[in-house]
């Protein structure tokens, strides 16, 4: 089997792979994956080869932005394990391949899930399409872990201002709440930024007033 791999004949492949041992369709499929024969990889996966021991690999393709070869892979009889698939999330944002992650997405269960690394990388990123995506497809996210997003994009005070406004709205509807986000609001405050201020103000952010200043728990 790895020669007729090695030589990249599918015929070979496809005459073989349905006879041979378990552990060498396996062992052949990392091998496919390194030569990037998108052909191997597909008959080797289609006879039952397990992509899970190819994590690395899978990681690597996510990390690339390889959404062919993802694509591939996520279409094994044998699925890929759900922690593997959390995992790779936030490699493809860090790809900024769209398209990829978007592919993942669709093979990724995320409705009880309460933290994802990915939501957190793509405000990191300002990749405000990869945030919408995940946000969509992640609706338990903790308001918590939200509130302090909405605190981390608000101090990217060098970065695109615009963005930072669409990536704050954005987590504003997905549940964000808490002492950070107050406290950004009276941040904003404080250097005047109106912009800011509409757009906390419109999500009725909570904030105290005292002594005439803008003032917070949690500032």
């Amino acid at each position: 089997m790895e020669s007729a791999v090695r030589m990249d004949d599918v015929n070979l492949v496809w005459i073989w792979a349905p006879g041979c041992p378990q552990s060498e369709r396996n062992h052949a499929l990392g091998t496919a994956i390194k030569r990037r024969n998108e052909g191997v990889i597909l008959k080797l996966l289609e006879y039952g080869a397990d992509p899970n021991l190819h994590q690395n690999e899978f990681t690597d393709a996510c990390r690339a932005g390889d959404h062919t070869l993802v694509s591939m892979i996520l279409r094994a009889p044998i699925q890929m394990q759900a922690e593997a698939l959390m995992g790779s999330l936030g490699e493809a944002v860090k790809s900024g391949s769209l398209h990829t992650l978007t592919i993942l997405l669709q093979a990724t269960d995320l409705g009880s899930t309460k933290d994802i690394d990915a939501v957190g990388e793509a405000v990191r990123c300002l990749r405000v399409d990869m945030l919408l995506r995940l946000l969509l497809r992640a609706r338990s996210l903790d308001r918590q872990i939200l509130d302090g997003l909405v605190n981390a994009a608000f101090e990217m005070s060098e970065t695109d201002s615009n963005k930072r406004l669409q990536i704050i709205d954005a987590l504003f509807y997905a549940g964000a709440a808490g002492h950070k986000s107050a406290a950004s609001f009276a941040h904003a405050v404080a250097l005047g930024q109106m912009d800011f201020i509409r757009l906390f103000a419109k999500h009725h952010v909570d904030i105290n007033w005292a002594r005439g200043i803008c003032f917070c728990r949690g500032w």
